[in-house]
């Protein structure tokens, strides 16, 4: 099974983006106080969809794919500005057709999109997904 190193992958991308906010793992609480909520914030997930079959026996290869989306929050008082900024920054660090490789394993970059931001009363959220795939052999 590879989505450890998958989201590993894609983790270390967004760890080194310059300037992203403080990232905490999907499944993390976190206050939404709206008098505690003072600084961004981001939060990964990793969205696996089927794998597919591409060659069979014991030792054949797999596709794996699915999104990966990356959540910016922002306190609602401070506009889009800053969540505008870092959704560039991050489709500057995931561009199309790229290759990450670690431990064997290499992710391509097959496309990415913003989407539509959600305010509620204290945190402006901001979606970014990139989807990815992976060819992998089975031990």
């Amino acid at each position: 099974m590879s989505y450890r190193v998958i989201n590993e992958v894609l983790d270390s991308v967004v760890a080194g983006i310059e300037f992203i906010p403080t990232i905490i793992q999907e499944n993390t609480t976190i206050s939404t106080n709206k008098e505690e909520i003072s600084d961004p914030y981001t939060r990964t997930s990793l969205l696996p969809a089927e794998t597919n079959t591409l060659t069979i026996g014991p030792s054949g290869w797999d596709e794996f794919q699915g999104l990966y989306q990356i959540d910016l929050f922002f306190p609602s008082t401070d506009g889009v500005k800053g969540s505008n900024f870092m959704v560039d920054e991050i489709i500057k660090a995931f561009p199309k057709g790229s290759l990450i490789t670690q431990e064997g394993i290499n992710v391509r970059i097959v496309n990415y999109w913003r989407e539509p931001s959600i305010e509620s009363d204290n945190l402006y959220q901001t979606p970014v997904i990139i989807r990815w795939d992976s060819f992998i052999q089975r031990p």
